[in-house]
Formats: structure tokens, sequence, C-alpha cells
């Protein structure tokens, strides 16, 4: 699995406008 950053992740699941 790859690294992903906490806050890419979170975008992710939050599925919100990623800034």
């Amino acid at each position: 699995m790859e690294y992903v950053e906490p806050v890419v992740l979170h975008c992710k699941l939050s599925r919100n406008s990623c800034l």
C-alpha cells in the first residue's frame, strides 16, 4: 500500500474540497 498523507486521506474520505 502506498503511503497517503493524513490530509489527503481525510480529504478523500470526507469527499470535501481539498485546498
